[in-house]
């Protein structure tokens, strides 16, 4: 299982630990239950180039129901723990890990001496770094990394049952060891054998015990990207961006939003110009090349389709 320096080093009591196995609860008990969110300074980390960090479940601690506001990874070490997520209930054994999307309802039963968790906090800013390394298919673990960059859905968590896959526990060794003791170049080091760590899950489906699926994490995703990027946006960026077969993306969109990319994009651009006609003197000629059109006789004839007059009545008009 797990390096013998890694469990020496974790198997000592903190003095956190030992207040609370003397019945004394720990004051940040009492902080997270009035908040019930758990932060990470998004800021300093990424600042820092840090998007991996590491935290030790503390044992004889009734830890309270309580949110994230980041993608945790749960890593049991040794011993057992049992963890309820938006009211499930996930027992947890030795080697064997869980991934919690960002806002799930989270609390842990109280741990004994020989339970050892660790918890490895993560950016979903990390999936985004990625992502791309992931093979093109739609596994559970890639729908997680992708939910988890549109903001993630709440309850979705997946439990691998990976205690006897010996390439995973190596990995979780390599990382653990790295964000633990933090060698040079641990920050690298951990970010690649994390990436790998995900490849491998992808085909570890009979291993996956539970799953809450987050089938729409897509469309918040095409959204944001029309609405931030629709002068240059294109299905084929968007494809690409994705790792999606353009095809597959195109009947998607259609299916959960009943227009298809193009329509959408059009809405969108359409709508700029409608505001930038009432708003401002530019020309019509330089508000279509502004949302996106360089046809300006193109700009001319979709807009009247759509509203029923020409650009330059609609703005006389208002």
């Amino acid at each position: 299982m797990f390096d013998q320096q890694i469990i020496d080093s974790l198997s000592p009591l903190s003095d956190v630990e030992i207040q609370a196995k003397a019945g004394l609860e720990p004051k940040w008990i009492k902080d997270i239950q009035r908040k019930n969110l758990i932060t990470l300074d998004k800021e300093k980390m990424l600042n820092s180039g840090i998007m991996l960090s590491l935290s030790r479940h503390p044992r004889y601690v009734q830890f309270p129901l309580h949110k994230h506001d980041h993608v945790e990874l749960t890593i049991m070490i040794q011993g057992n723990s049992v963890h309820h997520v938006n009211g499930k209930t996930v027992e947890m054994k030795e080697g064997e890990i869980l991934f919690l999307m960002q806002k799930s309802q989270h609390k842990v039963d109280l741990l004994e001496k020989n339970d050892i968790a660790l918890y490895i906090n993560i950016l979903p800013e990390f999936f985004g770094k990625i992502f791309g390394s992931l093979e093109n298919k739609d596994t559970v673990i890639r729908r997680f990394c992708l939910d988890s960059l549109a903001g993630g859905e709440a309850g979705t968590f997946l439990h691998y049952r990976v205690s006897q896959d010996y390439r995973i526990q190596n990995l979780l060794n390599f990382i653990v060891y790295d964000l633990l003791f933090k060698p040079t170049m641990y920050k690298e080091a951990a970010e690649g054998s994390f990436g790998l760590l995900l490849k491998l899950l992808q085909t570890c489906t009979d291993n996956l015990d539970t799953y809450v699926p987050s089938q729409e994490a897509i469309m918040p995703v095409v959204r944001r990207y029309i609405e931030d990027k629709y002068k240059s946006a294109s299905l084929e960026e968007l494809s690409s961006q994705l790792h999606y077969n353009k095809s597959s993306l195109s009947r998607f969109i259609r299916k959960k939003s009943g227009k298809n990319f193009i329509e959408l994009l059009q809405n969108k651009r359409l709508s700029v110009a409608e505001k930038l006609l009432c708003d401002s003197e530019k020309s019509v000629a330089e508000i279509a090349e502004e949302v996106g059109y360089n046809n300006a006789s193109y700009f001319y004839k979709l807009f009247n389709k759509t509203y029923g007059v020409s650009p330059s009545n609609y703005r006389s008009s208002k």
